[in-house]
């Protein structure tokens, strides 16, 4: 795409702040920082149940569809005209973009690629929102399992009890034991289920302390762990304390954590570990090969 623009530079007001963009080019990377999803939304939807967690995620997939079918048709429709149709509180006002987007309605047609190239940036936006919904869901599905579990063992335990007592019972009496005693089946335990990192978009872990989650780096298993601290443990045993905040994961000797270059399969800087604090990790993958983590 030519960077030079016989248009005058597109001047944005966001807040009390005025951003002045010269290119698209310029426009698309001020935009790169605000397709991650804000910390004070991820604590808001934490709170949320997995049936509210559920909703929203298929609201953004519906608008998802919406927003890639106006993509689409862009070369037949006038960008203008579409964007002014679409309702602005459909927009988040996370990281100004409902802000953003009303002050480029306010633009001429003229604009049309850094409309574009605004609409494609919040599809990005929505993808890294909807990843952290599903999972979130899927970790808090599995404590309700796991409490279900608990709860279903502690009922086990006392039929138990009941039984050896309509046991004695039925001894003592010369009967024989009720096959009331026998209603309660075994605990059932949950499958693990292994998923494929989404290549560039951020998904959030939960590690609880004392557990460890099998995470494999192409072909190459390795384990995050949190028994001792949070760490990342290879399949040779060699444990790489995560420190808070960003560690890069690669064959690159420049990478946080440095792994053994004869891993050919294992990209220079394969994956992004975050340590946000109470035992979350956010994982990006940034490789050929892929990602994956079984839970």
């Amino acid at each position: 795409m030519n960077t030079k623009s016989s248009i005058p530079p597109l001047e944005l007001v966001v807040g009390d702040q005025i951003m002045r963009f010269a290119s698209v080019q310029e426009f698309e990377f001020s935009l790169n920082g605000r397709t991650a999803v804000p910390s004070q939304k991820i604590s808001a939807l934490m709170k949320l149940s997995p049936r509210e967690l559920k909703a929203e995620a298929f609201t953004i997939a519906e608008l998802e569809k919406r927003f890639f079918a106006l993509l689409q048709r862009s070369e037949d429709i006038t960008i203008n005209t579409a964007m002014s149709k679409l309702d602005p509180t459909i927009f988040s006002a996370d990281h100004g973009w409902r802000n953003i987007i009303a002050e480029l309605n306010e633009c001429g047609e003229e604009y049309r690629e850094f409309k574009l190239a605004a609409l494609k940036k919040y599809m990005q936006y929505l993808a890294s929102r909807k990843t952290l919904l599903m999972g979130l869901y899927t970790e808090k599905k599995a404590l309700m399992e796991k409490a279900d579990e608990v709860k279903d063992h502690t009922m086990f335990s006392r039929s138990d009890k009941l039984s050896a007592t309509a046991n004695l019972e039925s001894t003592m009496s010369g009967g024989t034991a009720s096959d009331a005693t026998q209603i309660f089946q075994p605990v059932r335990k949950r499958t693990p289920v292994t998923r494929q990192l989404p290549k560039g978009e951020p998904l959030i872990l939960q590690v609880p302390v004392g557990e460890e989650i099998e995470l494999k780096l192409s072909k190459h298993k390795f384990r995050l762990s949190n028994t001792e601290g949070m760490e990342l443990i290879d399949q040779e045993g060699q444990h790489y304390i995560l420190s808070k905040g960003r560690n890069v994961v690669g064959r690159d000797m420049e990478c946080d954590i440095s792994l053994d270059p004869t891993m050919k399969d294992i990209s220079r800087k394969h994956l992004i570990i975050e340590y946000l604090g109470d035992n979350r990790l956010k994982l990006t993958d940034l490789s050929t090969h892929g990602t994956s983590v079984t839970q």
